[in-house]
């Protein structure tokens, strides 16, 4: 994971140590609030420490970030927990994924990690 917030190392370093699951959002209600996951989406605007991203399955996520100033375009994986609303996250760190990815076979790849979660 890629850290260009501004979490501390050691939160990252124990969420590191953890799994955080791939979720689109239909699957973000399915986990419990401060619970680790990983988002990947299109940044359609990032301003006042929100980001609003389109994921994968073309719904609309709002990111609470740590990223003052952070330039934030294009594809990018968010690593946060789960806020208790289960529509937003917060934000521990993010990966510029560029303008090459796939987010189609993305949301194939998450919704086949529910079904077959041995594997995965």
């Amino acid at each position: 994971v890629s850290t260009q917030s501004t979490g501390t190392n050691k939160f990252i370093k124990h969420f590191n140590s953890m799994t955080a699951p791939y979720v689109n959002f239909a699957l973000i209600k399915k986990f419990a609030p401060q619970t680790p996951v990983q988002v990947v989406g299109i940044v359609k605007s990032a301003h006042s420490g929100r980001v609003i991203m389109e994921t994968s399955d073309h719904c609309e996520l709002v990111v609470n970030t740590n990223s003052a100033g952070l330039q934030l375009q294009g594809i990018v994986s968010f690593l946060g927990t789960v806020c208790p609303d289960r529509k937003s996250i917060n934000e521990i760190a993010c990966t510029p994924y560029g303008e090459n990815f796939d987010l189609e076979n993305y949301d194939h790849l998450v919704n086949l990690t529910q079904h077959f979660p041995e594997i995965f």
